[in-house]
C-alpha cells in the first residue's frame, strides 16, 4: 500500500489508515483487504465516538489512537520474538 493510493477504499486516503493498515497486517499475516479479519471493528473500538460508525468517518486525531495501539501491540508481538 503506498501513500496517495486508495486501491478503491476510501478509507484509505488518510495516512493513518495505511499505517494502521501495515500494523494490522503485521498482527495479521492473513488479512486481506477484502477480508479484514477484524480490522473494522478493532479501528471503530478503539477510535471510539470519533469514528461514527464507519472507517471512512474516522478522524485523524483518532487513526492517530489507533496507529498507538496497534503499534503497542507490534511492539509487544516482536518483544515476544514472533
Amino acid at each position: 500500500m503506498s501513500f496517495g493510493n486508495t486501491n478503491g477504499y476510501d478509507w484509505m486516503a488518510a495516512d493513518g489508515a495505511k499505517i494502521a493498515w501495515a500494523q494490522w497486517k503485521l498482527l495479521n499475516p492473513e488479512a486481506r483487504l477484502m477480508v479484514r479479519n477484524g480490522f473494522d471493528e478493532a479501528v471503530l473500538a478503539i477510535a471510539g465516538p470519533d469514528a461514527v460508525g464507519m472507517m471512512v468517518n474516522v478522524t485523524p486525531t483518532a487513526w492517530q489512537k489507533v496507529m498507538n495501539s496497534l503499534g503497542l501491540q507490534v511492539r509487544t508481538l516482536k518483544k515476544a520474538g514472533k
